[in-house]
């Protein structure tokens, strides 16, 4: 199974990532992220543009405190991570940031017959508390597609191909399927929507 590094866009359409994915990467207790940004934001004058105060529900559904880091965030924390596991999972956060920012400069990867705008995306198993699921980040809180071509793999076999119209997505960051059941499989091999879509765009033009 693959590891998922979650990487959200906050409201002005910047990469972040949370303390507590941090923490959870690291291995290292939440409490001690919030207590490590807390010393850096008193030696760093512009840190309102690294680190973003925000709150979550613990099991409990008690508000708790938790940092929304940028890239030069992550980065400027990380640096106080020794050992070659650390190296290792820096490495990979900053893979996570890459990807997620050219997705942003990209809003979609192919254009068909010049009309029809495509995302593709593609996502191994991933491992959850309550299951495996596929998931792919969308980048934007609003699609920016017609259509998801959404690639899940299988020991790096293509398992399912989902054609999914990206106003189904709606408002959504992220596509998440599970390994059994999900709404998303109601697209499975739906390749009559691109068709669809181009007569759409023939009658409006």
């Amino acid at each position: 199974m693959t590891e998922l590094i979650k990487i959200n866009i906050n409201n002005e359409g910047i990469a972040t990532v949370s303390s507590r994915v941090i923490a959870e990467h690291f291995e290292k207790q939440h409490k001690h992220i919030i207590r490590d940004i807390d010393e850096i934001k008193t030696s760093v004058q512009n840190w309102a543009n690294l680190f973003t105060e925000s709150t979550y529900p613990d099991s409990y559904g008690r508000e708790q405190k938790e940092y929304l880091l940028t890239r030069d965030g992550f980065s400027l924390l990380a640096m106080g991570f020794t050992g070659k596991e650390a190296l290792t999972w820096k490495l990979k956060f900053i893979e996570a940031f890459n990807k997620m920012e050219a997705a942003l400069n990209f809003p979609y990867d192919l254009l068909v017959d010049d009309c029809v705008k495509v995302d593709v995306k593609v996502s191994n198993l991933f491992t959850g508390r309550t299951g495996n699921f596929y998931s792919c980040n969308l980048e934007k809180p609003y699609f920016t597609c017609d259509i998801y071509l959404v690639y899940l793999l299988e020991n790096n076999k293509v398992k399912d191909v989902l054609v999914i119209p990206g106003k189904t997505v709606a408002t959504n960051t992220q596509i998440s399927i599970g390994e059994k059941n999900s709404k998303y499989y109601a697209y499975r091999d739906r390749w009559d929507l691109f068709e669809k879509f181009l007569e759409f765009y023939k009658k409006v033009s």
